[in-house]
């Protein structure tokens, strides 16, 4: 949305032009990870105009309404079972996220969903829930439930990310461990 645009800009209409903040507006829309391609291009300098003009070129790289996956397996934990997820990697065109994934069979069957929101140019904030079910011969079911917060830093620094995460796990057994 063009909300989400401007919020990754580092200057604003009217202010003196300064080709470090326009590098950093353009880095800033590429680290949300939504678009296929941003460009920006300045008008009015070869003519050495007063007012200079920016003009910025961005395609989204998810402009549809998500994705669907279904698949179907075999492992030795699980002997068959079926999958189904869904993705959406730019909700409200602000570039949030939100991934959904269930597996299931007859002896473990989870679901996992995970929301994911910019809040500033380089940091994210991700939430995920999850629970999961197992059935096992020594200890009978297991369940787990918990969840994970995490806020996560993508330096200016290629392929480096910095975070913090808190992980919360509940277990349930039903037979006694001896």
């Amino acid at each position: 949305s063009l909300e989400t645009i401007l919020s990754e800009m580092e200057f604003a209409p009217g202010a003196p032009f300064d080709i470090a903040r326009l590098e950093r507006s353009v880095e800033n829309l590429r680290r949300l990870d939504v678009f296929k391609s941003v460009r920006a291009q300045i008008i009015g300098s070869d003519e050495r105009e007063e007012t200079l003009h920016l003009l910025f070129q961005i395609e989204e790289s998810y402009d549809d309404a998500g994705a669907i996956e279904l698949g179907a397996g075999y492992s030795t934990d699980n002997p068959i079972f079926g999958a189904i997820g869904y993705t959406h990697r730019n909700l409200w065109g602000r570039a949030h996220a939100f991934f959904l994934r269930s597996e299931y069979g007859p002896e473990i069957g989870e679901v996992k969903a995970t929301y994911a929101a910019p809040f500033t140019h380089a940091w994210q904030l991700e939430t995920t829930l999850f629970g999961r079910g197992e059935e096992t011969e020594r200890f009978g079911t297991i369940r787990v439930f918990g969840g994970s917060s995490t806020l996560r830093w993508k330096e200016p620094v290629p392929h480096l990310t910095s975070f913090l995460r808190y992980d919360l796990r509940q277990v349930a057994l039903s037979k006694p461990l001896v």
